[in-house]
């Protein structure tokens, strides 16, 4: 969803920067107004941040979401996500195992394995 402005423009690409940020959810939209001060006119493409706070999430996303191009990673962002679905758990998981990726258990580690 461009920001204000936006509308003169359609023949620019649009697509979307995955943020995963240890900052509050409640701090995210600030931090998305302070990345869309920095489009200009003359950029080619319109991109717009999408936040997520955690490793998992950020699995999620990229997952289920085909418009991202590009991904920003802070550093202290926590492996866990923070809502509780059981049905994305079980997705995550399913989907990480079946590309060679399983949990260590009882740790926060993820061990690549071959076949």
């Amino acid at each position: 969803m461009p920001g204000a402005g936006e509308e003169t423009a359609p023949h620019r690409p649009y697509f979307e920067v995955l943020v995963v940020s240890p900052a509050r959810p409640a701090a995210w939209s600030e931090l998305a107004q302070e990345l869309r001060k920095l489009r200009r006119p003359q950029d080619k493409f319109v991109y717009e941040p999408v936040f997520v706070g955690s490793f998992e999430d950020a699995v999620l996303a990229t997952i289920l979401n085909g418009s991202f191009e590009a991904v920003m990673i802070y550093e202290g962002i926590p492996f866990a996500s923070s809502h509780h679905n059981p049905v994305l758990r079980e997705f995550l998981t399913s989907h990480l195992a079946a590309s060679g990726i399983a949990r260590i258990q009882g740790s926060t580690a993820w061990r690549l394995h071959r076949d």
